[in-house]
C-alpha cells in the first residue's frame, strides 16, 4: 500500500482520497457528526489513512491514528482534511 500525503487535497474531506492516502483532520464541517466523531476518538490533527474504500460510493474503512473503523460516506464527508 502506497502512503501518499493528501497535500493536494488541502482543505477536502475524507471522501476525496483514494486507497493508501493519508492527511491530517482539520475540522468537522457538521457540528452534530463532528460530537460523535469525537466521542469516537476521531479529533482534528490526527493523521487519516485510507485502507479501503466501498464500490459505488459506499463507505470507507481508514485507519485513524491507531484505531481503524468504517465511516459512512456522510461521516466521511465532514471530515475535513489540511
Amino acid at each position: 500500500m502506497s502512503t501518499v500525503v493528501a497535500s493536494n487535497h488541502q482543505n477536502s474531506p475524507i471522501d476525496t482520497l483514494r486507497k493508501g492516502q493519508m492527511g491530517i483532520i482539520s475540522h468537522f464541517s457538521d457540528d452534530q457528526m463532528a460530537t460523535k466523531l469525537m466521542a469516537m476518538g476521531v479529533l482534528p490533527g490526527s493523521v487519516v489513512t485510507v485502507i479501503r474504500s466501498a464500490p459505488f460510493g459506499g463507505g470507507f474503512y481508514v485507519k485513524i491514528d491507531t484505531m481503524v473503523i468504517a465511516l459512512r460516506k456522510q461521516e466521511a464527508r465532514c471530515i475535513i482534511l489540511k
